[in-house]
């Protein structure tokens, strides 16, 4: 008996199939281009964006899979058709790790799977099975850094060290643009472990964090924003002692360099509602503003105006100040959540 999946994806291919003959196209598809249609369809109907288990599409995830793989061991040592079959090989694997598994080890397996066969490839371009590689790892970590980050943890530090060496400049980039992503990621997964480990892994991955942020292949405002991004999920964990260090840090090497709008809020917004330092935050509207009139930072941007807007209203409006003295409660309550032995 068929699966919903299964026959709503058998009836799209179905559908272009008669398309095509009706159309009198003649010509044929080439096997791998054939591949990432049904992929693609597969992908349209199960709509892979949310990060959720979809049962009755699994036997058509599979099946798709299966057909992939047995089309790349057949063609192992030729070209595959690179762009199509790449680009399949990738589409189903995402929509695998985001789809079909109930648990982190089940689509850990799958991406082992999928690194076994990459890696035996003996293709023209060698470095299309090693770029594969790491983006199967970047769906797997995305699928589950904050359901089990420590696992990913681990899945990032073996494919960065197994991969990234033989990869392609542009799949370099793109892994050291993502990664300092994945690592907020799994700090906030981490939340939900015992505070003891809980710190242990924050303390190992912000590490980690750190140097990729010296990273200077990419510019100096992906990586504040970045950063800035970081602060806000240590804000979140009532950890803005913490995120206020970080930021502090950044602005003493960089100072007037940084032109990232994010990076200013994040302080802003740190020192006036996580540490109640007023003084700072004045002090960075005063350096944000100067950035707006250097042209480094737009006076229209939303961040610029949420930092002057958040400034005048806690000085004018009394609601606000009782708002802001609210957060710094809330902050020092969840900081001794935080501490270990407490």
């Amino acid at each position: 008996m068929r699966t919903l999946g299964a026959t709503l994806l058998l009836f799209a291919l179905s559908a272009g199939t008669a398309y095509a003959a009706c159309c009198g196209e003649a010509a044929p598809v080439h096997p791998a281009k054939a591949l990432y249609e049904e992929v693609e369809a597969l992908r349209n109907l199960v709509r892979p964006g949310a990060s959720r288990y979809k049962a009755e599409y699994g036997a058509a995830i599979k099946a798709s899979r299966e057909r992939i793989l047995a089309y790349t061991r057949a063609h192992a040592g030729e070209d595959l058709d690179s762009l199509n079959w790449g680009n399949a090989f990738k589409s189903i694997y995402l929509t695998s790790t985001l789809c079909e598994w109930k648990t982190e080890p089940e689509s850990n397996a799958n991406l082992r799977n999928g690194w076994e066969i990459l890696s035996a490839l003996t293709p023209q371009d060698p470095q299309k099975a090693t770029d594969l590689c790491l983006d199967l790892a970047s769906w797997h970590i995305q699928g589950w850094a904050t359901g089990d980050p420590e696992a990913c943890a681990a899945c990032l530090d073996e494919a960065a060290l197994r991969f990234l060496p033989k990869a392609s400049p542009d799949a370099t980039r793109r892994w050291r643009f993502v990664a300092p992503f994945y690592e907020e990621q799994m700090s906030a997964g981490a939340a939900k472990l015992p505070p003891e480990r809980r710190a242990a892994f924050q303390q190992t991955r912000e590490k980690a964090f750190l140097v990729s942020l010296q990273d200077e292949t990419m510019s100096l405002t992906v990586r504040s924003d970045q950063l800035a991004s970081y602060a806000g999920q240590l804000y979140g964990q009532g950890e803005a002692g913490r995120a206020a260090s970080l930021l502090e840090d950044w602005w003493d090497k960089y100072g007037e360099k940084i032109e990232s709008a994010q990076f200013y809020s994040a302080r802003f917004h740190t020192a006036c509602y996580g540490t109640g330092d007023w003084t700072k935050a004045r002090d960075t509207l005063r350096r944000l503003d100067k950035a707006a009139a250097a042209g480094a930072v737009s006076r229209e941007d939303g961040l610029y105006r949420l930092v002057v807007g958040n400034y005048y209203k806690n000085i004018v409006y009394p609601e606000y100040e009782l708002k802001r003295r609210a957060a710094l409660l809330n902050q020092q309550k969840m900081q001794a959540r935080n501490t270990p032995g407490k």
